[in-house]
């Protein structure tokens, strides 16, 4: 009985002792021992480029059932880069949001965190990039897991020099870049 005290009492004083230097790591550093990734992220600028996907990634998340597909896909226009982008977008996307939004009653707004740059390519003279995002919607629908990883493409237009959103990616263009990562 008295070994199993001590056993406790020693396991409790390490661990009080591992909370007091990350609490004291916190307060000298102004966040978690070992360099939280996620903390410096977001205390880093965010680069242009990251933000045109969180605005457009947002922007794709935020739904709600009393919407018409086209006020959906008028919205996403916005932040897109080309007609042709807002094109597929209205044809090919927005019937199926609109499908799912009705089904589930979705009124959901998204707030999105860069996590990493996947890729960065040059393709007939444009930049693109495509970033990883964690977006967390406020409501979630069955099939949605919130927070979610969502990979989103943007390119840069040269003549303007601004970063806009192309489209989120599917899934089996997420398998593509995964599968040619190194």
């Amino acid at each position: 009985m008295i070994h199993t005290r001590r056993s406790i009492l020693a396991v409790f004083s390490v661990v009080l002792v591992l909370a007091l230097a990350a609490a004291a790591a916190f307060l000298i550093r102004g966040r978690p021992a070992g360099g939280d990734a996620r903390a410096q992220m977001l205390s880093a600028p965010i680069p242009p480029d990251a933000q045109a996907a969180m605005q457009g990634v947002s922007t794709f998340y935020t739904i709600d059932y009393h919407e018409t597909a086209g006020e959906w896909a008028d919205r996403l226009c916005k932040v897109l880069d080309s007609e042709a982008d807002c094109q597929v977008s209205k044809s090919y996307l927005a019937p199926g949001v609109y499908s799912t939004a009705q089904k589930y009653s979705i009124e959901t707004t998204c707030s999105v965190l860069p996590v990493r740059l996947v890729s960065d390519k040059v393709q007939n003279g444009r930049e693109y990039r495509v970033w990883e995002m964690q977006a967390t919607l406020s409501k979630v629908w069955p099939g949605m897991p919130s927070p979610a990883t969502i990979y989103a493409e943007v390119v840069l237009d040269p003549a303007s020099q601004k970063w806009a959103m192309t489209h989120v990616l599917l899934n089996d263009e997420v398998q593509t870049l995964q599968t040619a990562a190194p």
